[in-house]
Parts: C-alpha cells; structure tokens; sequence
C-alpha cells in the first residue's frame, strides 16, 4: 500500500471537512443572529439548527479518525488491526482509511 497516497487522500479528506464544519458553523452563526418574527420561522430555523449540529458533530469525529490514522502512518503502525494485531485488508483501508480494526475484529464485535 502507498501510505503517501493514503497521507495525501487523508488530508484531503480533512481539509474537506474542516471547510464542511466552517461553512455550517457560519451558517448556523447567521441563522441565529437573525431576528425571526414569526413562529413557524423560528421553529424551523431550530430544526435546521439541530441538523447542522448533527452534521457538525459526525464531522468532529471524521476529523479525530483521521488524524489518528495520520498519526498511525507516522508511527509506522498504520493498517495494523489495534486488537488483534494482524494486518487489516488493503481492500478495507481503501474503502475506510481510517479503520483500526480488521473485518475479523469489526465482524465479532
């Protein structure tokens, strides 16, 4: 496996995310310090709200998973299954390079 390749997929996956959560945060940001009249606005404006939250939130923990994987290919421990040890699939690092646990491990859970 190319971990360059990962490292560049990787941080570009991040930097997408973080321009994701700016974009939401500086919505929701407008949204809230606009002055709503009516209340069916309002209460949509709070729904729309909880939505960005949600978003928001799943896109936190995307980042963390990748930056522990970032970490992970610096220390040389990348595609290593954290609790069996054995080396996780290539074919399950593509389709989520941030795993830390091999289709074995993920399965008996």
């Amino acid at each position: 496996m190319n971990l360059e390749k990962v490292k560049q997929e990787l941080a570009g996956r991040q930097s997408a995310i973080l321009n994701r959560v700016g974009k939401l945060m500086k919505d929701k940001n407008r949204s809230n310090t606009e002055v709503m009249a009516d209340f069916e606005e309002r209460a949509s404006l709070f729904e729309n709200d909880e939505v960005v939250d949600g978003l928001d939130e799943a896109s936190r923990k995307e980042l963390a998973q990748i930056r522990e994987a970032l970490k992970r290919i610096e220390n040389g421990n990348y595609g290593v299954c954290m609790e069996c040890g054995e080396e996780i699939s290539s074919k399950r690092l593509l389709a989520v390079p941030y795993a830390v646990r091999c289709m074995e491990c993920e399965q008996n859970d």
